[in-house]
């Protein structure tokens, strides 16, 4: 889906705004959805009210049947009574509000032009009232108005609404000891510089060619792109100057954050979305913990029948789960494809919009890499329902686990461990052969992690920025540390011969 005000294409189909301006894309779903014809929506009192026509006619038809019955037994009263004056009124008066106001009724309201007015569908600019802080103030009154929305709905808007979004807000710190969690490369250089000498090598098997492309996707606060250039600048200079970087950046704040990381490069790397690019041969698409933050629904087996997860708010604005019949056909049809038996009440979590996302970067990397960096396991280990009977679905503030996932939106970063069966599934569909598929830390070191590492200590300035570079590569490589559960996938696509 294509956003009408920009042309930015989404990541997925249901998303409720613009990953690149922020427009409200609800009523294009519905437009979509329904045949080019925007539905009615009623509050709950008034889906049990006729509208002021239906009612009219209704109306008239009931004087018309009344008048039917009342008349013949006023006629015959009359009769008995030996043509009472007054029951002769009556039965006058009867016959012309029965058999003329009933017809003049129903005329009445079949021309009549007040109809009941219909409500568009609610938008992000429906609900968002300049009284509104809280992205749980936006989702309490799109609840209200709409009802039980799928969870998938609720954490799209609660991570990714335009201004009020958890990732989007540029009023909170996500990254570091202050912020929600940590990153590889926010933690140190060292990851990104790993990978710009695994990007270089890339570089040599593709030919060395004149001018290639690396997109990274999801960004962040740029620290990632700023070391990559830096050490292709520093020690591969002929893949820098044939290096043009692009970053796909969907969060307001996170690019205005990067822009300042970037700034030193100039023209050697810059914004723009995937759904922009020429058709990049060669290249590499990078995204480092993307997948993760997809919004994903929510599954579980009642009564043996597979249902969805919904939220809905109590008379005191609190998120609750209900269950509900599956949003999309799409999410049976997965979990066909994965082969497997949900067991009753088990719970687990669909990532559809990686799908999507496949799609489209499927579109524009004719030849060259996918590299996906993000924590997963395969879909034998990930629906183990004596591995994860409740899911992967969890939350994060400040460093600690959040009980209550829905309790406080856009407080807290929410994330899924990812499907990598899925990703290996879709990449061979689109002609992407895996080329490694290795725990993040083993990766790094085959990179040249540990290289890199006497480098840069060689020309640290002091003992204290050589133990802090020694720390970070701890953390990076020991089994307790931080990259322990993360995986890298590199997938190779070549471009058909003629």
């Amino acid at each position: 889906m294509f956003c009408p005000q920009c042309g930015q294409q989404q990541v997925s189909g249901v998303v409720r705004f613009c990953s690149r301006c922020g427009f409200p894309l609800d009523g294009v779903i519905h437009l979509l959805a329904n045949g080019g014809m925007l539905p009615v929506y009623r509050t709950p009192e008034e889906s049990n009210q006729m509208s002021p026509r239906k009612r009219g006619v209704r109306q008239g038809g009931v004087l018309l049947l009344s008048g039917a019955l009342i008349v013949p037994i006023l006629g015959v009263l009359d009769s008995f009574a030996r043509n009472s004056a007054f029951l002769d009124i009556l039965v006058a008066f009867a016959a012309i509000i029965c058999f003329v106001g009933g017809p003049l009724r129903m005329l009445y309201a079949s021309v009549s032009r007040k109809t009941h007015r219909n409500r568009m569908p609610l938008t992000a600019k429906d609900v968002c009232s300049p009284e509104m802080s809280t992205v749980a103030e936006y989702l309490v009154a799109r609840i209200k108005c709409e009802g039980p929305i799928t969870f998938c709905d609720w954490m799209e808007a609660a991570l990714y609404h335009p201004t009020l979004g958890y990732y989007c807000r540029s009023d909170r710190k996500r990254w570091g000891r202050e912020g929600d969690y940590r990153t590889s490369p926010e933690s140190s250089g060292l990851f990104a510089a790993a990978f710009a000498r695994h990007f270089a090598s890339l570089y040599e098997e593709v030919n060395r060619p004149i001018d290639w492309t690396i997109v990274e996707i999801g960004a962040g606060d740029g620290c990632f792109a700023r070391d990559v250039l830096q050490t292709l600048k520093d020690q591969f200079p002929h893949v820098f100057y044939a290096t043009r970087y692009l970053i796909d950046e969907a969060s307001a704040d996170s690019r205005e954050r990067a822009s300042k990381q970037i700034a030193p490069f100039g023209s050697r790397a810059r914004f723009e979305t995937l759904k922009n690019l020429d058709r990049i041969n060669p290249g590499i698409i990078f995204s480092n913990e993307l997948l993760d933050s997809f919004p994903v629904h929510r599954l579980t087996i009642k009564e043996s029948k597979l249902v969805e997860f919904y939220v809905t708010v109590t008379p005191e604005n609190k998120f609750v789960w209900v269950h509900g019949a599956l949003s999309t056909p799409g999410l049976s049809h997965h979990l066909r494809e994965c082969g497997i038996e949900l067991a009753e009440d088990q719970v687990l979590e669909v990532n559809l919009a990686i799908d999507d996302w496949f799609v489209g970067l499927a579109e524009k990397l004719v030849a060259g890499y996918l590299i996906t960096v993000d924590y997963g396991a395969e879909v034998n280990e990930l629906y183990d329902v004596r591995l994860r009977s409740r899911g992967t679905l969890r939350a994060y503030c400040r460093h600690q686990f959040v009980d209550d996932v829905l309790a406080r939106p856009g407080e807290s970063d929410i994330t899924t461990t990812i499907d990598w069966t899925q990703v290996q599934r879709l990449g061979k569909r689109f002609g992407f052969e895996v080329m490694e598929f290795s725990p993040q830390d083993k990766f790094l070191l085959r990179a040249g992690l540990l290289e890199e590492l006497a480098r840069q200590s060689k020309s640290a300035t002091g003992d204290a920025e050589k133990l802090r570079l020694s720390a970070a590569a701890r953390e990076m490589i020991l089994p307790c540390g931080m990259a322990a559960n993360f995986q890298v996938m590199v997938q190779k696509r070549v471009q058909p011969s003629c």
